[in-house]
């Protein structure tokens, strides 16, 4: 069984790319496809697999600006080829699941949720309404299209796996398509209490809140540390 994974990007890693890594694992002889690649920023697990970007990793100086091509992401993703594949099994938060599978392919989908930016979280991306008319009023007129898109290629969707309760609601919400919750796993080996640590005590005068977050808009580690600005507490962000 020829097997194909298909990652929105490869340029660093995340939750996304933990989830890939384990079916890295599951399917080590799968091709992965992918918008964009840096092999450099992900990890020997993915990097052993054939990795096959799209065309538009092949545009100069586009690997820092890769969001400005937003645009172009369905036709780029659409134009993948994975005629010759049995399965499938596109993990994503943008247009992975757009792919275009043959017809004898079954196509699973691990949605970790339907894009953010065009559907309930605009400003957070594009900005509130101080920021420029023009800039907004060109990025909703590309949202609506993209919205269009997003819900006609999920029907090339087999079989949706959400990651969360909250996910599956969003996908039924946004694509009327019901969905399988399968929580992704915890990397107990990384994420172990270091020798002889104890519990910080409240109010024992050294203890502190962590945030482990990627500064990404939708995180709102703004909001955190603006809610800490005026407390006499101590927030640390890694």
């Amino acid at each position: 069984m020829k097997v194909a994974l298909i990652h929105d990007w490869l340029n660093g890693m995340r939750g996304g790319e933990k989830v890939l890594e384990a079916l890295c694992d599951l399917f080590p002889d799968a091709t992965i496809f992918t918008l964009f690649y840096q092999p450099n920023k992900v990890s020997s697990r993915i990097n052993s697999h054939r990795v096959k970007a799209s065309i538009l990793d092949k545009i100069p100086g586009m690997r820092k600006s890769y969001r400005n091509l937003l645009p172009l992401y369905p036709k780029a993703m659409e134009a993948l080829n994975l005629k010759d594949f049995d399965l499938c099994i596109s993990i994503s938060h943008s247009v992975a699941k757009g792919v275009r599978p043959g017809p004898n392919c079954l196509h699973i989908c691990i949605c970790l949720t339907p894009m953010r930016y065009i559907w309930d979280r605009f400003d957070d991306y594009f900005g509130g309404k101080d920021s420029g008319q023009l800039k907004r009023y060109l990025a909703r007129m590309l949202c609506v299209k993209l919205r269009r898109w997003d819900v006609e290629s999920s029907s090339r969707v087999d079989l949706f796996i959400s990651i969360s309760e909250f996910v599956k609601r969003r996908i039924n919400k946004f694509y009327g398509r019901q969905s399988t919750v399968i929580y992704p796993f915890a990397d107990t080996d990384f994420f172990t209490p270091a020798n002889g640590s104890a519990p910080v005590q409240k109010n024992s005068g050294n203890g502190y809140f962590l945030v482990v977050s990627a500064l990404v808009p939708y995180k709102r580690v703004h909001d955190i540390i603006a809610a800490f600005t005026n407390i006499n507490e101590k927030v640390i962000k890694q």
